[in-house]
């Protein structure tokens, strides 16, 4: 993706290594400041780069997603969040497949709603598709005053790992015209 995106961009990436699979960036039982330390560690780098807040762009796909509108909106960031996970009932009624269950919050729309609350009018873009309509209808909770949902309305999308693989156009897109907007 990089070599697709407008020039003098920095890239930032950030692991997710808590729990035995990733935590999705969010606070966990074993780890109570995971998004704290995640934050301190965006802002410290913006500080130290001199970027105006402005001029950066969270992006996460799946679990990434879900840590790119999560700290974005918490950070008052642009984002660009494909499929984020937002809700992980769907998940855990099926044998907890991120191993997850009891670690964290299993609902994050409230506290990503309240911090949109707070945001300002840093674009924030969810790419997502109604053929995955549990992680859909998680996301149409979201404050739609602060976010722009793009339904991915494509008959190749039929489960969530489709969704990212099936919009990197688009993602693209996003990416560059939010980066072609600094100032």
């Amino acid at each position: 993706m990089e070599r697709s995106l407008v020039k003098n961009v920095y890239t930032m990436r950030i692991m997710d290594l808590n729990c035995s699979h990733g935590s999705h960036y969010i606070n966990t039982i074993n780890y109570k400041n995971y998004e704290k330390d995640i934050q301190n560690a965006i802002t410290k780098v913006i500080s130290k780069l001199e970027i105006d807040k402005e001029n950066v762009v969270l992006y996460g796909v799946s679990k990434g997603g879900t840590g790119s509108i999560y700290h974005g909106s918490a950070l008052d960031l642009k984002v660009v969040a494909v499929d984020p996970i937002l809700h992980l009932g769907h998940y855990n009624s099926k044998n907890d497949y991120h191993f997850l269950k009891d670690l964290r919050k299993e609902d994050l729309t409230d506290s990503i709603n309240k911090s949109l609350n707070n945001c300002a009018d840093n674009e924030k873009y969810i790419i997502c598709s109604r053929n995955v309509k549990f992680n859909y209808e998680q996301v149409l909770k979201l404050n739609k005053d602060k976010i722009k949902v793009i339904d991915m309305v494509d008959k190749m999308v039929n489960s969530h790992p489709e969704v990212s693989r099936n919009s990197v156009p688009e993602q693209l897109m996003f990416l560059n015209m939010l980066f072609s907007k600094l100032n």
